[in-house]
């Protein structure tokens, strides 16, 4: 299930990338993990959203605040963006592209829920630790020449 995931929300962050903000991206490598795997790194804004339903996990988008700045520039078509309008388009981005995921995945009868996105904003190298035994699928991106990572996390059946 975790690599039909992949695929989907794959195709989910083309189309938003595709009819909403129209910056070039590219996708990187993925990394399957298993049990507590975390993403680190320079990833400061973080959008979690809960999944439930024919799979049960969770979704979480990691972006640092000049690619969020960016895409709310972009989305808002203003030249600056105040801090409380980055971390909204982080749930925004996490709610379009997870949303988008279940659209895509219905489609292929793969049904499931999804909460309202959590934004959390920290110091680099925060980190979003998902529950013991998950499946772990860390999906790596650039765009607009920085990287944004995607971290599915689904529980076994």
């Amino acid at each position: 299930m975790l690599e039909k995931m992949v695929d989907i929300m794959r195709v989910a962050v083309h189309q938003f990338f595709e009819t909403m903000c129209p910056l070039t991206v590219v996708d990187g490598k993925v990394d399957y993990e298993e049990g507590t795997a975390a993403a680190q790194g320079k990833f400061q804004l973080i959008g979690v959203i809960s999944i439930t339903g024919d799979c049960k996990g969770s979704a979480s988008v990691h972006l640092n605040p000049d690619l969020a700045s960016k895409i709310a520039k972009v989305i808002l078509g203003m030249d600056e963006v105040a801090e409380s309008d980055l971390h909204d388009m982080v749930g925004e981005f996490a709610n379009i592209t997870v949303g988008g995921a279940k659209t895509v995945a219905s489609s292929k009868e793969i049904n499931f829920d999804i909460t309202c996105p959590t934004v959390l904003r920290g110091e680099a190298g925060a980190c979003i630790e998902p529950s013991r035994g998950s499946k772990v699928a860390m999906m790596h991106f650039v765009a607009d020449e920085k990287p944004f990572v995607i971290m599915i996390a689904l529980l076994p059946h």
